[in-house]
């Protein structure tokens, strides 16, 4: 019985033997040839999109704040412009799905949102402006502002009303087209849906920072009464009061009030520094605010103290190449007597000064 199982086993062997030597072959070629690596995903889900969104707003978000003073500007920008990047291409991957569903079309504004803001912070204005445009076409439209609508209802037009008034917000802190801006801000106002106390207060105070500008101080402090008498700003966040008196130190100064100014300069200021930080950028903003008043005062001293210190703290949020540190060294520098003042003090901030000054002065 052996002997035939043997031989049974020995005519097979000539079958066999093909077979086992091209199950070799493949798995030879299968563990020498480089594995392909699949192409990268053409398009992304609402989830993922959603999901780079909340990275990228965290990001934008670091940037104002002022307690963790060991984040300089180079890994500030540096996370921004990554969460930038990521942002623009999951965008880009989105967009097919934007064309077939428009009932996803509050994630793709909500991520240009993200993006406006993003790039107002870089320091890229033409470029968040151009996004707020496109975000919300009535305010492209070349018709005046009170003759145009919303032709959305429901959420989607609260979406809207939101983005215009970051906009608008926008506008006032960057002083670019405050004509325009003041229309805006009346438009909004008559708007009777879909504002909160708050939200209506961040409006009036967007227009009492476009009328000092303007240097309509008069109007301005009579907008500021109103907004005292209808919403006191200290009851909503320390941001919206900080805003109230540093408008109203502004206006106060430019009416002569130079004691009442004071007051409501330091008042701003000490808020600010003890509840959001001394480099936090509202605070930087009433530093830049105060030392160009004082610098009017002849307080030449405590000017180039607070321009000083306004200078080193944008250049440690945003770099030397800011156009909010250009700004703060160009009123340091302005008269040669301020910049005298603040480069005599004994810290090691002046050695910082005069590099930044170089890296970037013509």
């Amino acid at each position: 019985m052996a002997s035939r199982d043997n031989e049974a086993l020995t005519a097979a062997r000539p079958a066999i033997g093909p077979v086992i030597q091209s199950l070799g072959l493949r798995l030879k070629r299968a563990f020498t040839n480089p594995i392909p690596t699949p192409p990268p995903a053409e398009t992304i889900s609402e989830s993922e999109l959603s999901r780079v969104i909340f990275i990228a707003a965290g990001a934008e978000s670091r940037v104002h704040h002022g307690t963790d003073y060991r984040n300089t500007s180079e890994r500030i920008m540096a996370d921004l412009n990554a969460a930038k990047a990521e942002l623009e291409n999951a965008v880009q991957k989105f967009k097919p799905q934007f064309s077939t569903n428009r009932g996803v079309q509050n994630e793709q504004d909500i991520a240009f949102f993200t993006l406006a803001r993003i790039n107002s912070k870089l320091g890229n204005y033409d470029e968040a402006e151009r996004i707020y445009k496109t975000l919300c076409p009535p305010i492209s439209s070349c018709a005046p502002v009170s003759q145009r609508t919303v032709h959305t209802t429901g959420d989607t037009q609260a979406h809207e009303m939101e983005i215009m008034l970051a906009y608008l917000v926008f506008l006032a802190n960057t002083a670019r087209h405050l004509e325009f801006a003041e229309s805006l801000g009346d438009h909004l106002l008559s708007t009777k849906t879909y504002w909160s106390a708050e939200d209506k207060c961040r409006v009036r105070l967007a227009l009492v920072e476009i009328y000092n500008t303007q240097s309509n101080f008069a109007l301005a402090s009579e907008r500021l009464r109103l907004i005292e008498a209808l919403n006191p700003p200290v009851l909503f966040h320390i941001q919206i009061s900080v805003s109230f008196y540093l408008n109203r130190a502004v206006s106060l100064a430019g009416l002569g009030q130079q004691s009442s100014s004071r007051q409501n300069f330091v008042t701003a200021l000490v808020r600010s520094a003890v509840v959001l930080g001394m480099w936090h950028s509202t605070t930087l903003s009433v530093l830049y605010s105060y030392g160009k008043a004082l610098k009017k005062w002849g307080a030449y001293e405590a000017a180039a103290s607070l321009l000083g210190e306004c200078c080193l703290g944008n250049y440690h949020r945003c770099g030397t190449l800011h156009p909010l540190s250009k700004r703060s060294y160009t009123e340091l520098e302005s008269k040669q007597a301020y910049l005298s003042i603040f480069l005599a003090t004994p810290a090691p901030s002046p050695a910082m000064l005069r590099l930044c000054k170089h890296s970037w002065a013509p």
